[in-house]
Parts: C-alpha cells; structure tokens; sequence
C-alpha cells in the first residue's frame, strides 16, 4: 500500500551543511539522491530517492535558509 507520509515526505527540503565535498558525495549515494531539472527553470534540483525530498548541501550553517 502506499504510505500515509508520501505527501508529508515529497514536501520536505533537506539541508545538509557538510564542507568536505568528498562527504558530499558520500551523502549524496546514501540517500540515494539524484539531480534533476526543474522544469522551465532551466536549473536542477537535487532529489532524494528514498523520500522524493529536495535535498540542499551548504559548507557553513550560515547559508541555511530561515523557515
């Protein structure tokens, strides 16, 4: 069946602060993230298979956006 959460999941966007790019990429193959463009923007977006969340990577907590 499907799961109660899907809507829940699919609306989330995950902000990982991580300066190393090679722990970057590692994170990137765990959460099983692929990069996709967003229509009419002509810019890509990152999406994790395994939630169908957007998935953000920033080297300082500062560059988290508020909300």
């Amino acid at each position: 069946g499907t799961s109660k959460f899907d809507k829940f999941k699919r609306s989330l966007d995950i902000h990982m602060v991580e300066c190393s790019p090679a722990l970057q990429k590692i994170q990137h193959s765990t959460l099983k993230c692929v990069d996709e463009e967003v229509p009419g923007s002509g810019s890509k977006q990152t999406l994790s298979m395994l939630s169908g969340a957007t998935v953000s990577w920033h080297a300082a907590l500062e560059q988290v956006p508020l909300g």
